[in-house]
């Protein structure tokens, strides 16, 4: 009777203590509901006001040209200025309502289209100073030189001698093109650092795999990932300032063929070297003495490996230059030798 009384109370204790776990486990879980949910809001909530901030800074651009002309003694179109305020006002009210961040962009996007159209507003003495300074701003981003060659040769004629109505169209066109840099320069800026963390974090992790192979005595190895330490050194040393879509697109392409070209030229160098068919080092000391001893002897084995991998490692900008693929089409070279205003 006690052995049963004793199994039924080992039994409760369990029901009690899975209960117990049960209750504990779901009040986790619906702490951190309510924290996840919190989170979106705020996130939601941020995201929002930010949003808010962009369109409002876009109002103010185009009110800005606004005061300027009627301090100018410019004729004003009172009634389309109100019109785009009211567009302002209107596209503020939507993002409240837009539930995704594709509906918000869009209407961000918007607003700046609405905001170029002070190209319209601004003063006729004002309207070539405007461009300049925008060009100007361009070329301090880095756009490419054909790029700002291009819009030179096609507006800056129109922007100096033609009629207002086509000094304005060729202001409106200036703004567009300043608009998408800037947004292609924010994001090439946010892909530029994400890039050379990745490439600073591989860089780590190689050097790391060599010197951990050299210490097992791995030479074989150590050398490879020495080879891979001196392309990602060499990459990382001659990332781009600037490059435009076309460019942008296949860089990410040609990194990986940079670093592939660097392990390619330590195998071919690490080839030579073994054959003889170039002798480097002194006679008892050659690199295929090291590579073919049994265990390292001192620091010297280790630098020669992992000195011979990175320097062959960095062949691949010797690779890259012959790459026919790597130039400049004719095209391009045309196009940067080409007066701005023929």
């Amino acid at each position: 009777m006690s052995d049963r009384l004793a199994e039924v109370n080992d039994w409760a204790l369990i029901g009690i203590g899975l209960a117990l776990g049960l209750a504990l486990g779901l009040a986790v879980g619906l702490i951190a509901l309510q924290v996840i949910r919190r989170r979106a809001r705020d996130a939601d909530a941020d995201d929002l006001a930010a949003r808010r901030a962009e369109v409002g800074g876009y109002r103010a651009t185009y009110m800005d040209a606004v005061a300027r002309a009627k301090a100018a003694g410019g004729g004003i179109d009172a009634a389309e200025v109100e019109k785009v305020d009211k567009e302002f006002a209107a596209l503020t009210a939507a993002l409240v309502e837009g539930t995704t961040d594709e509906v918000r962009a869009n209407l961000v996007d918007r607003a700046e289209e609405i905001e170029r159209r002070r190209a319209y507003v601004y003063p006729k003495q004002e309207i070539l100073l405007q461009a300049k300074t925008s060009i100007a701003d361009m070329v301090d981003w880095g756009v490419p030189r054909v790029t700002i060659k291009k819009i030179e040769r096609d507006l800056m004629k129109a922007l100096q001698e033609g009629s207002l109505e086509e000094k304005r169209a060729a202001l409106h066109k200036v703004f567009d093109y300043y608009d998408s840099w800037s947004a292609h320069v924010e994001d090439y800026e946010e892909w530029c650092g994400s890039a050379a963390r990745l490439l600073t974090w591989s860089l780590a992790v190689a050097l790391v795999g060599a010197v951990v192979c050299g210490l097992w005595w791995r030479p074989l190895f150590a050398f490879l990932a020495a080879g891979l330490v001196g392309a990602l050194a060499s990459v990382l040393s001659r990332m781009p300032a600037m490059l435009g879509w076309k460019q942008w697109a296949t860089y990410t392409p040609r990194i990986l063929g940079r670093l592939a070209s660097g392990l390619a030229g330590t195998i071919a160098g690490g080839a030579l070297l073994l054959v003889g068919a170039v002798t480097i080092g002194a006679d008892d000391h050659s690199f295929a003495d090291v590579i073919a001893g049994d265990r390292i002897t001192n620091a010297r084995d280790m630098l020669t490996v992992l000195g011979f991998g990175v320097v062959f490692g960095f062949t691949e900008r010797m690779l890259a230059r012959i790459n026919p693929f790597a130039n400049k089409t004719s095209r391009e070279k045309a196009e940067e030798e080409a007066p701005a205003n023929p």
